[in-house]
């Protein structure tokens, strides 16, 4: 899935507003992105030693 700045923002601003209107209990900075890799797979997007 390709993943875009523009996304991740507005799904980010969605969670944030979920969690305000207390559609849930997990804020915006712990809900989970689908439009993100997951952080095991951060690594493997190209840092160093992938040789």
């Amino acid at each position: 899935m390709s993943s875009t700045p523009q996304l991740e923002r507005a799904w980010n601003t969605f969670a944030a507003e979920r969690y305000r209107r207390g559609e849930t209990d997990t804020p915006s900075y712990e809900a989970p992105n689908p439009f993100q890799p997951p952080a095991s797979e951060a690594g493997k997007l190209g840092g160093a030693g992938d040789e």
